[in-house]
């Protein structure tokens, strides 16, 4: 087909190229359509959008539920009133965010948990969410690798959880509990049994921790033990951090230092040139792309927890005379210090 089209007149170019530029833009869900992304699409267009994506961490059958985002958590009218504001926007004036309380501590619920890598945790750096070097990023070793029921696609990515060994002869005395981020992914294991080394396996929920992690919990010997865990608010230093790859026609952000929930649902950008909000789209972990150079512009970031559906605006936070591989900081969620 395009060695056809190669072959035509300038006409026909011209109409390849028009071709190619849409299925650019289909790449990237900045333009606003109130029919939401996914399989649950013609229930949506038959009324409003509902914030209900999300992982809810209180399920009445204490099990996490394993949905993600798929629909816009905002509205065509929400962003077409963002953008209708002259200057640095309200999210509250603009009525796009509906008052929320900070993330809360979750009820208990069960799992087993093992361990990967030695003492240094060096297994543990860069990982799937996009983290890059857990030190340099200030989470160290008091992290984790979920399994794909609680790593959901990514979006579980930066959440905190409150972990302690339980019914198990290699759990210290009084049961003492340890907090870490999900900063990686623990794949399944296809060729074993979810009872006898799967331990990733859906439907488990299952968390690998780094070692570190793991003894402060119960004796490394042990291998696996049966945990309690529950969701917790993500306790940071300092403002949210975007740093910004690719190339200078397609940015992918890497959001860290995420408090409150500590993780992301929804990401727009907005450019102090084409002064409009555009949704990014989940690339992979914590990080967002969009297609469509922002070089030369100013950068201001709105991010949307699916947790809680916590809004918060980073205005301005990217000078101008940004470049690739740099990182800034700006705006952060309500929790505790």
């Amino acid at each position: 087909m395009i060695q056809f089209l190669a072959s035509r007149s300038s006409t026909n170019f011209s109409f390849l190229l028009l071709q190619l530029l849409l299925v650019t833009s289909s790449l990237n869900p900045g333009a606003c359509s109130q029919v939401p992304r996914g399989a649950d699409s013609a229930a949506a267009a038959e009324g409003p959008l509902k914030r209900t994506v999300g992982v809810d961490p209180k399920q009445p059958d204490g099990r996490v539920q394993t949905m993600h985002p798929v629909s816009p958590l905002l509205t065509c009218e929400e962003v077409e009133r963002l953008n209708s504001l002259d200057g640095e926007p309200s999210v509250e004036a603009a009525g796009v965010m509906r008052r929320v309380a900070p993330f809360s501590v979750g009820h208990w619920n069960y799992a087993h948990a093992t361990f990967y890598g030695d003492e240094t945790a060096q297994d543990t750096m860069q990982g799937a969410c996009g983290y890059g070097n857990m030190y340099q990023q200030g989470y160290g070793t008091a992290t984790t690798a979920l399994s794909s029921t609680l790593f959901n696609n990514g979006f579980a990515c930066g959440r905190c959880f409150e972990i302690r060994c339980v019914a198990s002869w290699a759990c210290y005395l009084g049961n003492p509990s340890t907090i870490v981020t999900a900063t990686n992914f623990c794949p399944a294991n296809w060729l074993k049994p979810t009872n006898n080394g799967g331990w990733c396996n859906p439907p488990r929920q299952h968390f690998d921790m780094s070692k570190p992690a793991f003894e402060k919990i119960a004796a490394w010997r042990a291998g696996i033990v049966p945990v309690a865990y529950r969701r917790v608010p993500c306790s940071k230093q300092g403002s949210m951090e975007f740093r910004i790859e690719g190339n200078p026609w397609w940015h992918i952000v890497f959001i860290t230092n995420v408090g409150g929930p500590g993780d992301l649902g929804e990401v727009y950008i907005r450019g102090s040139s084409t002064k409009r909000w555009v949704r990014m789209s989940h690339n992979w972990g914590v990080g967002y792309q969009v297609f469509g150079g922002y070089l030369g512009e100013g950068l201001s970031f709105m991010v949307i927890s699916s947790s809680n559906f916590e809004t918060v605006m980073a205005w301005n936070v990217v000078p101008a005379n940004w470049q690739l591989g740099q990182t800034f900081t700006g705006g952060q969620f309500q929790h505790p210090r």
